[in-house]
């Protein structure tokens, strides 16, 4: 049945204004059957790149950094004392004509301190000729110095080395690669020893002394707690036992103390690796024979 669109007045015949396309008066605004569904294509989001993920820094570089520092600093603070050291006491000597200071620490013809150790046992200890021994005195107190040679400083420094990658694959395992506490890293300062002593032993001294001790008597049983309390501040110190009364060895160990009763042995292992060992062989055998 025709009839006119009531939207735009046009003759409509059918559900739906040929003109305007609105639904005859009357009929069902339901969507004809033949209409295709419009299509519509899905947006996909767009992927957002994300910033590489931060990482820390490895154990390795942590512990290599450190080691580098605190080698430059301790192979500073040495080197300084010793120069000073030298530089003051010649002042001295000169100053005074060698009356004053020539003691501090001098060689002399005459004393019995090597018979303590033996230049064979040194060698046995450490792995190297000694060429020579030297009865000496430094600050008042009695001892014997040994030397080597350039083979021995080389082989030492090759210990030296191996020790220093030993200790680092040790402390690798120990430290937090994203630790932020520095004294967590100072833990670990006995591990540097064979970094610190292999870059020692590239210059090593003119006269090739190697090692030494002294013997200080009436050094007093009661001044031990206070020197080890002392020592004790100083990170990487650490006791030894069964040596004497009581032994201690030195941050980096560049020193061994041992007491017994009165008298407390120095020995001064600046180039002996691994001086809580070796040291404490060669402080056993002093005590033996003291």
């Amino acid at each position: 049945m025709a009839g006119f669109c009531i939207h735009c007045g046009s003759p409509i015949d059918g559900a739906f204004c040929s003109k305007c396309g609105k639904p005859a008066p009357g009929r069902s605004a339901a969507v004809p059957a033949q209409a295709a569904p419009v299509q519509t294509t899905p947006v996909q989001p767009q992927a957002v790149p994300l910033a590489p993920a931060s990482k820390g820094p490895s154990v390795a570089k942590i512990l290599l950094a450190m080691l580098g520092v605190i080698a430059l600093l301790g192979i500073i603070a040495i080197g300084g004392a010793i120069y000073t050291f030298r530089v003051i006491k010649h002042k001295v000597q000169v100053a005074t004509g060698g009356a004053v200071g020539a003691t501090q620490q001098m060689n002399i013809a005459h004393g019995n301190s090597c018979r303590l150790l033996s230049a064979d046992q040194v060698k046995d200890v450490l792995g190297v000729d000694i060429v020579r021994t030297q009865e000496m005195v430094e600050d008042s107190s009695a001892g014997c110095a040994y030397y080597t040679n350039a083979e021995g400083f080389a082989h030492l420094q090759k210990v030296a080395a191996a020790q220093a990658k030993r200790d680092s694959e040790t402390a690798s395992k120990e430290i937090d690669p994203n630790t932020k506490n520095p004294m967590d890293l100072m833990k670990h300062t006995k591990e540097m020893e064979g970094m610190i002593k292999s870059l020692g032993l590239t210059q090593p001294g003119e006269d090739g002394r190697v090692f030494a001790f002294t013997v200080q008597k009436h050094f007093g049983s009661e001044n031990w707690s206070s020197m080890r309390t002392a020592m004790a501040m100083v990170p990487g110190f650490e006791e030894v036992p069964d040596v004497g009364d009581h032994a201690m060895v030195g941050t980096f160990g560049h020193t061994f103390l041992i007491l017994k009763g009165n008298t407390m042995i120095r020995l001064e292992t600046i180039y002996v690796p691994e001086a809580r060992t070796r040291g404490a062989e060669l402080g056993r055998q002093i005590v033996a024979n003291y």
